[in-house]
Order: C-alpha cells, then structure tokens, then sequence
C-alpha cells in the first residue's frame, strides 16, 4: 500500500541508493552493523571521520543506529545498481545523506500519522524496533538456551523431519557460517569450509537461502509506504542469506549476521509450531528450561516443581504453579509461557485489536496463577508445601521480552486484568498486596542469582510496590538496584557451552 503524501520522501531514497553498486552498498552496510553490534573497526576505504567528531546524544558509534542500517540495506537490495555506479557509501557525506532521508521519510510518517490520541502506542511500537537490537545480541548463551529448548526428544525429531537435519548440525552450521560471516560479508559459492558436508549446507540453504530475485521479489510484496513502513514484515529475518553475484563472484552474501543468529537460534520455531502436539512439547521443554535455571540460580532457596491436588467437589485434579520458589519468610509463583507476541502486535499504530488480542493472553496467563493461588491460601495444596501468607509475589516468566513497561502498558493490561479478576470472583484487592510481574528467561537467569544474595522479598518488594519501578523491565531495575551484583553473575550454563563449543571446534 503506497500512500501518496509519503512517496516522494520514498522515492528520495531510492534514488539516492540507484547512484550505488549493490556490492559496494551491502558490504559498507555490513560493515556498520558490525561496528555497532560488536564495535569491529572499520577496513580503511570507509570514510569514519565521523566516529571521532561526532556529538550525536545516541554517541559517537551509535550515530547511525541499527534499525535504520536495516532499513539501508533492504532498500539497497531492490534498488542499488547490479552494474554500474556513480556514488559509494563509502564516502560518508553520501552515507549520511542517506541515512538522513531515511530520517526524513521517518518524520513525514510522524507528521502524517502519529497524533496525541497515539503517541504512547508508536512509543511502545518504537520499543519493540529498537530495544531488540542491543538486547538480542549473538552470544553463546542464546545458542545454549535454545538448543536445550528445543532439544527435547519430541521437539528434535519434529526438527529433524522438517528439516532434513539434527538439531545438532543445525547449530554447527549456523555457527560456523556466522563465524565465517563476522570477517566477510560473502562466501564463494559452493562455499569451501572444512568438516563440512555439502548435502548438509544445502540442506540447511534451503531453509535460510534465497537467490537475489526471489528476495526482491519477497521485499516488494512486503513494502508498505504507510505508517506501517518500518514495521512491515522483513523478508531478510526469514531468509538471512542471499545467492547472488558479489563483486563478479557466484556467493552466498549475509548483509545481516544477526538475523542469521536468530534464524537459526529462535527463528526454529517458525519452521514448527504449526506441527501436531508441538504446542505442548514446547510449553514443557520451556518449563523444564526455567526449572533448570533455577536450580543451578537460586540454590539457596527452596524449589519446588508442578504438583497436582485435589478440590473437594471437584473429580478433576488441578496443578500447581509450574515452579514455587521459597524462602523462610516469602514464595514466588513462577507461571512460565513460551508464547512469543505476535508480529502484528508490535506494529499496530492505528487499531488496537491486535495489541488487544496480546494484552488478554498475558492477562489470562496472570489471572491463571492467582486462581491457583487462591486455591494455596484455602489450603487444597499438598502439606508439603510450606503455607506463607504474606509476601505472595505472581511471576510470569516468558521466553522471550513482550516489553510490557511504561505506564501506558501496564494500565492497559491491568484494566483486563481487573476484568477477568472479576470475572472469576477474585478479590481485587490482591492486584495491590501481590502484584504480578512479567519477566523474560534472559533476565530472569539475572533475578534468581540476585534473589540467591539477597531473598524474594527484598528483591520484589522494591520491584512490585514501588509505582515507577513495578512499570520498569527486569533489566532495568536489576541494573539500577543491583548493579553490584549483576556485575558479579554468570552464565548459568557455562559448562555446557564450553562442551558446546568443543564439539564445534572439532
């Protein structure tokens, strides 16, 4: 959908980028995202005086921030020249020009879409758009978390026969083709790495890999010049690697060695969670994945795992929480949800229905703990399980960050929350002595090593009943009340990716 007012604050810069060579663009474009992701030094035919005279407040390095680097690079794939060029954005002058159209057709969507009835909601859109990219960061810890995520038997064998590979080899090669691909933005073609099998690699391109046409093709069917421009699907994140001609050469070119990292990490799951029974699979093997991290997180305190009781009346048994986390004085009921917010949710500027649809999945994820909390406090829980009455904190812990924070957020979700808290006659008064909280597994493998120093109250009361801080993500308050202890945390897994790591090596 092009809408009319916008195009020629579009059509400025693709005809700024029709001046490049598409080589010559996607290796400059490679070579900022390396810099801003892992502060690489630029090769020195990239102009970089800016990095040292620039005072822009988002800092010297961040003066052309990722997610507009992004947006570079798709527009560089439909229209950069595959010949001829008269213009480099090696040069920064010309770099910069094109990165502050970029920011013109940003302030023309603003103007035309963005009104004070919406402004907190483009904010929170906004979040989603830019928080990702310094949170979700290629490391070693992702890999772990996600391989044994999905490394259930069921899970692998449904991998297996969806792909062609073992979950094994799946990361074996992403690893090494990301490896390959933080030095060089193109591979020969048929690439040439050692210990790896040829079957396998076409294996694996033909879930992650499309030719130059084809990703063109998929990049204007998903452009939307419209409020909905930077938000609209990238046919990149599905397909992070491209055959093309690069600089005279048959190659396999990755713009983006990060969306190969999440291709292959959390992106699996794309390629599956339509597959019978997998739903289930998933939610348990994520379950166990946080019991894991709570053990290994929080020995201090004690642990205990989903029982089931029983409800006078009822023929059926009902379950606990997924994990109770004690200690003398406090408990925790930790509900734990693999469910990933939708795409469209994030998007979503002028109709609600979609964030809407969201916020009431996570508010029956809460409202689902203080019914088993209320069936604690009459009692129906096993009488090994220690009765505390004071100091109940609801903890909802997800897979990944739904960035519910702000004040605009969490008043949305709390009036459906108070809803279904009606609804299921649930004294409403709870939402003010134990408030619930939403927490990612990231930075919740952070909260269990700080409540290991310091116990479940202190921890969560300066979380939950402070009115700025219980608006806050973890990250934040963590870094802000902790960051003496954050310093001083660990990888949980460590050993298991340092085995990892060896079976990679070999």
């Amino acid at each position: 959908m092009i809408d009319q007012e916008l195009f020629p604050y579009y059509r400025r810069l693709k005809n700024h980028l029709r001046r490049t060579l598409l080589s010559d663009s996607l290796y400059v474009l490679w070579s900022y995202m390396q810099h801003l992701q892992f502060n690489r030094e630029f090769n020195r035919d990239i102009e970089v005086a800016w990095l040292y005279e620039s005072k822009d407040l988002l800092g010297k390095n961040r003066i052309i921030p990722p997610w507009k680097v992004e947006v570079l690079v798709k527009e560089a794939i439909l229209y950069s020249s595959e010949k001829i060029s008269s213009e480099t954005l090696k040069k920064w002058n010309y770099m910069a020009l094109g990165a502050n159209k970029v920011r013109s057709l940003e302030s023309k969507i603003a103007k035309v879409y963005v009104h004070r009835s919406n402004i907190l909601r483009e904010i929170s859109r906004m979040t989603y758009r830019q928080f990702v990219w310094y949170q979700n960061r290629p490391n070693i810890a992702q890999i772990i978390k996600y391989y044994k995520i999905f490394g259930s038997p069921q899970i692998a064998q449904i991998i297996k026969n969806k792909t062609g590979l073992n979950l094994k080899k799946i990361y074996l090669l992403g690893m090494v083709l990301i490896g390959n691909y933080l030095k060089s933005p193109a591979l020969d073609y048929p690439p040439k790495i050692e210990n790896v099998d040829i079957d396998d690699l076409n294996k694996f391109l033909n879930h992650f890999c499309v030719d130059l046409e084809t990703m063109k093709d998929c990049l204007k069917s998903n452009l939307e010049i419209n409020e909905k421009y930077h938000y609209a699907f990238n046919p990149l994140r599905e397909h992070p690697l491209i055959r093309m001609n690069y600089f005279e050469k048959d190659s396999l070119v990755c713009p983006i060695p990060t969306f190969l990292f999440w291709r292959f990490t959390s992106g699996i799951y794309y390629e599956i969670y339509n597959e019978k029974g997998f739903g289930n699979l998933f939610g348990n093997s994520f379950q166990k994945y946080v019991g894991e991290v709570l053990e290994k997180g929080a020995p201090k305190q004690k642990l205990i795992k989903e029982k089931k009781y029983k409800i006078k009346k009822k023929a059926s048994e009902e379950n606990t929480s997924d994990w109770l986390l004690l200690d003398k004085n406090s408990i925790l009921f930790i509900e734990c949800k693999a469910k990933r917010i939708a795409e469209g949710a994030k998007s979503e500027l002028l109709e609600e229905k979609e964030i809407d649809q969201q916020l009431e999945y996570a508010a029956k994820f809460i409202v689902q703990v203080y019914k088993t909390i209320k069936d604690y406090l009459n009692g129906y829980y096993s009488k090994e399980i220690p009765l505390i009455k004071n100091n109940i904190f609801p903890l909802i812990v997800t897979l990944e960050e739904w960035y519910l924070y702000g004040d605009y957020m969490f008043s949305k979700l709390d009036k459906i929350v108070k809803d279904k808290m009606e609804t299921a006659d649930l004294p409403m008064e709870w939402l003010e002595v134990m408030p619930y909280s939403m927490c990612s597994v990231d930075h919740f493998e952070d909260v269990v090593q700080i409540i290991n120093q310091v116990g479940i109250e202190h921890f969560m009361k300066n979380k939950v009943f402070d009115k700025e801080k219980r608006t806050w993500l973890f990250d934040s308050y963590m870094r802000n009340n902790f960051p003496e202890i954050m310093e001083k945390n660990v990888n949980l897994f460590a050993d298991e990716a340092t085995e990892f790591i060896k079976g990679y090596m070999k």
